[in-house]
Formats: structure tokens, sequence, C-alpha cells
């Protein structure tokens, strides 16, 4: 056995196999494949003259070392492109199929499942960024369930559709003016959109509608001390008549325009507590 055969077996790439075919050894040998219409290829070959067992093949756009069957790439691998990316893996029928890694030159870098030459089943991408991917794909595309890790530390945990947020998922902010907060909820079109709960960092609760990643429709926020504020919101910002319940029961309205209250407080129930607790915002 050649030394690449010995260094290969040893990294998993090449097996022996016991296939009953009758095989000889070619230096050389001038083969067209795929993209390649002339190569030259060094291996085993079958009775019919094609790769078939352990070989090297090198042409134009790149080399490959590795199992064939019947002139084809066909199971463990290694492809290096012209350009310099690189796939270690498994082929069927000349195409990345099964388990492998691919390793793009600007970084990029994928490890799972391939289905006829694209990213399908469960797989992990990083990017040079320092962001990691680990979940479902579909046609070299994040969709199914998955997990996204930020290089800011921020992550995304749910649903994708087509490498967008797109579903039922939970959002946890690390740093920025946001760090320590979550949603929870709906996603569409990569932003928060349709019912969902927001958790401040401080303990207060946002429970309501969404569109375009602000609060819009209606809505209520639990406040850590026990009040709560019931009302409509547009665009982000308290719009329309608001009511606040005290932990006691007592109630008071009001109405806003443009996150702004328009007027004072109108106590519904008699008895009336620290209205200075009024003018929490959010």
């Amino acid at each position: 056995m050649s030394m690449l055969k010995i260094l290969l077996l040893i990294s998993g790439v090449y097996s022996q196999t016991t296939e009953n075919y009758s095989s000889s050894v070619v230096q050389d040998l001038v083969w067209g494949n795929g993209v390649c219409s002339s190569g030259r290829y060094s291996g085993e070959i079958n009775s019919a003259g094609e790769p078939q067992g352990f070989g090297s093949y090198r042409c134009s756009a790149y080399s490959y070392t590795g199992h064939w069957d019947q002139g084809k790439r066909s199971g463990k691998g290694v492809t290096t492109y012209a350009n310099g990316d690189k796939f270690v893996g498994n082929y069927f029928e000349d195409v990345r199929h099964g388990t492998g890694e691919m390793f793009w030159m600007n970084g990029r870098r994928y490890s799972g499942n391939m289905r006829q030459g694209r990213m399908h089943g469960k797989g992990e991408m990083s990017w040079p960024s320092g962001d990691k991917y680990i979940g479902d794909w579909d046609n070299d595309s994040r969709t199914g369930y998955g997990l996204y890790l930020y290089a800011s530390g921020n992550r995304y945990k749910g649903q994708y559709v087509n490498r967008k947020k797109e579903g039922l998922g939970q959002f946890w902010w690390t740093v920025g003016v946001n760090a320590g907060d979550k949603y929870v909820g709906q996603f569409r079109n990569d932003e928060r959109n349709g019912e969902g709960i927001y958790y401040f960092k401080n303990g207060d609760i946002f429970t309501g509608t969404w569109q375009d990643g602000k609060q819009t429709g209606e809505g209520s926020v639990g406040y850590s001390n026990g009040n709560l504020l019931r009302g409509v919101w547009s665009n982000g910002k308290r719009s329309g008549k608001f009511n606040f319940t005290f932990p006691n029961g007592e109630r008071f309205s009001a109405v806003f325009k443009d996150g702004l209250r328009e007027g004072g407080w109108t106590k519904i129930d008699p008895v009336s507590p620290n209205l200075s607790l009024l003018n929490r915002s959010i």
C-alpha cells in the first residue's frame, strides 16, 4: 500500500473494500469528469478502463483524492477546488452526498449533511465574523429549527425559512441597550411579527402583538412591582386609551398619542394611590 493510502486510511478518507471487480493501477490516465472535459487520473481502474476503487484526479477546476465507482467519485474523498475551497466527505454519483465538511477560502466552514451537492439536513455553519448556526438546512438554506450564535453574544433559537427567522423563536440580548432582555414569540421576515412576550432585564414583561420588530396593536405591561398597564401600541409607542391597574385593584385611565400622554390620569376606582408611579414608561 502506498504512503498516500496509508495516510488517508488513518484520516478515514481511504478504506479497503471487498467489492468484486477486476482492477489494475494506472498513472496519468487522460479522463474527463464532471466540469472537466480532460484531466489526469492515477489509481485503480476497472476492466472497462474507468476509475474504480481508490485514486487521484486533477484538472483545471479541481483535484480529488478518494474513492471512485465506474468513473465517478463515490464514497469518501477530498476535493480541492481551483480557488482554494475544499470539501472532505462523502460522494455519490460524482456529487457531494452524505456527511462532510466544506471549507471556504474566506473562512466560512460547514460541517454536516449534504444532499445532491447541497447542504441539507442537520449541519453547522461558522462565519469569519464569529457567527455560528447549528440546525436544519434545506437546499443550501437555513430552513427548519436551529440555534444562531452571534459573535456579539446575542443568540436566537427557533424556526427558519430561507435563511430568515420565521415562526416561533426566542432571542436573547447580551450586549447594547437591550442587554439582559429576551423575546419569546413569533417572527416573520427576520423580525418580531405577531404575538410575543418581551422580558425586560428589570423584571417588567410586555405581552402583545408586534409588527416589524415594534409593539403594534393590543398589549400589556406587567411591572415588576405588580402594577399592570393595558392599551394599544403603534410603531412601538403608546397610542390610544390605556388603563393602569394597581395590585390592590384600583384603576386609572389616560389617552396617549405618539407615546405621550394627553391630559392626566382619570380615576376609575375611588381610592387614589401614589400617582407618581403612573409616570413610569417602558
